[in-house]
């Protein structure tokens, strides 16, 4: 398995168009990591000499962009909104391949009171059919991440996106499992990995309060075993968080620096 970290702790609105990224990228490649998830601005779509540019840094660091964050309207009563999602994944579907990049995430967003959750499954899953054919054309696939109940309504667990994915019926969608959500909605760190098997295309290893690996209480070792179990062999993205403009360090690049160089010990320590 390869380790990841996700760029939105180094500061916010960290993107892949920062101008401290090198830096960042620098740091992570030297404390062992092989990748990082990040958000590109799909409106540069046709700047080739931008992504010739991220790609070369990537390059020069010997890291992987593993994947890039999407769209989350899909499931939206405006049938706007649900063609922006299909749109923005085009967009991203294309600056993914420039940078070598497998895998868009995507979600359901928390419906308002009022809207049918059948009529949503149904706007879904037509929305992500469509959204998958645009990327299944440059050779990316969608990896569907499932929230808490605390931040969607829509999709909260394992069985509704193995459903999700059977009846879209994409090859190139798959799913992310976060150790966050799934220490609040599943029964197990096990059993979800052993049902998505094969369709499990990304992990973002995130503790339960979201801090550096090994300062909470999230069972990483059960949930890397059972990776390990059904040869999981791609990419764990350590995720970390800072919430509330309270919460933010004064020097949230610095602090992000911590966090990944204890969670990749933390890792190493656990024979990742």
């Amino acid at each position: 398995m390869k380790v990841s970290f996700s760029l939105y702790p180094f500061g916010k609105n960290f993107t892949l168009h920062n101008q401290r990224l090198e830096e960042a990228l620098k740091f992570l490649s030297e404390v062992g990591y092989d990748g990082v998830d990040g958000v590109v601005d799909p409106q540069k779509v046709h700047e080739k000499d931008v992504w010739k540019k991220l790609s070369k840094m990537l390059s020069d660091y010997d890291l992987k962009l593993a994947c890039i964050f999407g769209a989350t309207t899909f499931n939206s009563p405006d049938p706007a909104e649900r063609e922006q999602a299909i749109e923005l994944t085009r967009k991203l579907a294309e600056i993914a391949s420039m940078l070598s990049c497998e895998n868009i995430l995507i979600g359901g967003r928390r419906l308002s009171e009022g809207v049918p959750r059948d009529k949503a499954w149904k706007w879904a899953v037509e929305s992500i059919r469509k959204a998958a054919d645009y990327a299944r054309e440059k050779n990316v696939d969608l990896a569907y991440e499932y929230w808490n109940r605390f931040e969607t309504n829509f999709i909260k667990c394992t069985d509704d996106v193995i459903k999700l994915i059977n009846e879209v019926g994409r090859e190139n969608l798959y799913a992310i499992l976060d150790t966050f959500h799934m220490n609040i909605e599943e029964k197990s760190f096990v059993e979800p990995v052993k049902k998505l098997g094969k369709k499990l295309k990304h992990v973002h290893l995130s503790e339960s309060n979201r801090l550096a690996l090994g300062d909470g209480h999230i069972d990483f070792p059960t949930f890397l075993s059972a990776l390990k179990d059904i040869g999981y062999d791609k990419y764990l993205c350590v995720e970390v968080f800072y919430y509330e403009d309270a919460d933010w360090p004064q020097h949230p690049f610095e602090t992000a620096k911590d966090y990944a160089l204890r969670s990749i010990k933390y890792l190493r320590n656990l024979g990742i």
